[in-house]
């Protein structure tokens, strides 16, 4: 069983209490950062545990913990008198009511102030979490520090590690596995956590790798280590209690992810059809780095966003006529012979579109704009130059744009599609295109909502514009168009029509 964890980083312990009644329909134990407090009052410390019974009316495990600056902590007082406080505590502890684990950092040279707080712990019954937090370094070390670690079996080994891409990512889970295989350690409960937003999939996976305990911190508060989730995210959205060893494992690659709605619809669908699966987000910058993982997890379906549409296709086996005539896959199936690509951004941009024209009594342009050169762009473009419509292609990089246009020109030949750069084209040149403007830009995405792709372009009230961007709904660009009294179409509806294409992809892959 993994136990999913709260870490209390508030400045006071009732501030901590407030924040354990709000999360514990969601958690299995907490963690009390005795670092984070503003100020640190042993008694109360020790005291809090009985504290949480009463209060919550159960008994949660807790662990005490006191993490020092060059493990990434808050502790701004001196080692010896950080090890003296935990062991003050321990001392000053309710029998009845008490922690249950203590969280010590791993020392090579252990001082004697060492060797009495793990007595001390060994004494006061409490369960020591032996740990090693790796800030700078990468997870080439990962199998050698969780050996050091289980040389003392009464401990449970806890390695942190920063990941600083998918290289890492897939070294970590390599390395854990061959830990875990290993006879002297596989029946030990151990803990791996891989910090940073590259790392994030570990503190979700934990009970599908076997990880003893995962930490989450609460939104409303600090988090205690880059990376963590709020625990209300990883029961409901990610449904953790529900993981094991046979979940089977979907999700998304792509760089950035925070604004995608991917794991909310393809988790909600797979939680409808009683599924052992499970969809997640990985950030990635190195494609064939991930796709080694995905094989070593077995995932059985991957959707790809933003900017890998392109760079998956060298790596399939087959590919769909949506994913060849577009030059771009957004969906990667696996096969017992490989990965298979797809692409619903077809079918997801060009259904809106023909729904909106008919109720409109509409018919498609004979020329149209669309604004850059990605995946989602030759999405469009495929569908476009399919039904006859000539296009513009401006980008900010003009290169990418000749190459996109010089590529589509090949499956349609005779329609006409030319390019430009949306730098070097005055707006007035552009004219004759802007009937159908379709943006698929990143600008006006959130984080950066302010972003407009053409800042400078006067809209007339005559266009049609069709942004992307399902995040958020109404982008700046979008704005400027309703307000000039143009129709208009949002990404959120070209994201409902992909997911839901995909997702039929998935369900038929799982078995």
């Amino acid at each position: 069983m993994s136990l999913l964890c709260l870490s209390l980083t508030g400045a006071t312990l009732q501030e901590n209490l407030q924040t354990l009644q709000s999360c514990q329909p969601s958690i299995d134990c907490y963690e009390v950062r005795i670092d984070f407090l503003s100020s640190i009052d042993l008694l109360a410390v020790a005291q809090f545990p009985s504290m949480v019974s009463e209060t919550l009316g159960k008994t949660l495990p807790a662990i005490l913990t006191c993490r020092r600056p060059s493990d990434g902590g808050h502790y701004q007082g001196d080692e010896r008198h950080r090890l003296e406080t935990l062991l003050r505590i321990m001392e000053l502890q309710q029998v009845e009511s008490s922690y249950q684990y203590i969280d010590i950092e791993y020392e090579e040279a252990e001082t004697q102030e060492y060797r009495r707080l793990l007595e001390s712990a060994q004494e006061h019954a409490l369960q020591v979490i032996r740990s090693i937090h790796i800030l700078e370094r990468g997870a080439s070390q990962t199998f050698s520090y969780l050996e050091t670690l289980s040389q003392d079996s009464t401990v449970i080994p806890k390695l942190a590690v920063n990941i600083r891409g998918m290289q890492d990512l897939l070294t970590l889970y390599r390395q854990w596995q061959s830990y875990q295989r290993d006879s002297r350690f596989s029946d030990r409960r151990a803990i791996l956590i891989g910090m940073g937003s590259y790392g994030v999939p570990t503190r979700i996976l934990a009970p599908v790798w076997n990880s003893f305990i995962s930490y989450s911190s609460s939104l409303a508060g600090k988090r205690a280590a880059s990376g963590q989730l709020d625990p209300a995210t990883l029961h409901t959205l990610y449904r953790y209690h529900s993981l094991n060893r046979q979940t089977q494992i979907y999700g998304i690659i792509g760089n950035p992810l925070q604004h995608s709605k991917s794991p909310h619809y393809h988790n909600a669908i797979f939680q409808q059809a009683n599924l052992n699966a499970l969809y997640l987000p990985l950030l990635c910058d190195d494609v064939a780095a991930f796709l080694e993982l995905a094989e070593l997890l077995f995932m059985r379906g991957i959707s790809v966003t933003i900017p890998h549409k392109q760079q998956v296709m060298k790596h399939l086996q087959w590919s769909d006529t949506t994913v060849t005539s577009s030059g771009a896959c957004n969906t990667l199936i696996r096969r017992s012979d490989g990965w298979y690509g797809y692409n619903t951004d077809c079918l997801g941009f060009w259904d809106p579109l023909a729904r909106l024209l008919r109720k409109r009594n509409r018919t498609l342009p004979s020329k149209a704009l669309i604004i850059g050169a990605g995946g989602v762009a030759r999405a469009a473009a495929s569908e476009l130059l399919k039904r006859g419509c000539d296009l513009l292609i401006l980008n900010r990089t003009l290169s990418r744009a000749k190459k996109m246009c010089h590529e589509l020109s090949k499956w349609y030949p005779s329609a006409h599609c030319q390019f430009s750069s949306s730098i070097e084209k005055p707006p007035d040149m552009i004219a004759e295109y802007t009937e159908l403007m379709v943006q698929s830009t990143s600008l006006g995405m959130d984080p950066n909502i302010k972003g407009d792709p053409l800042p400078s372009y006067y809209f007339r009230g005559h266009e049609l514009v069709y942004d992307m961007i399902y995040q958020p709904r109404i982008t700046t660009f979008l704005k400027r168009a309703k307000q000039a009294g143009c129709i208009t179409l949002g990404g959120d509806v070209m994201f409902s029509a992909q997911a839901r294409k995909q997702s039929k992809y998935f369900m038929q892959n799982y078995f």
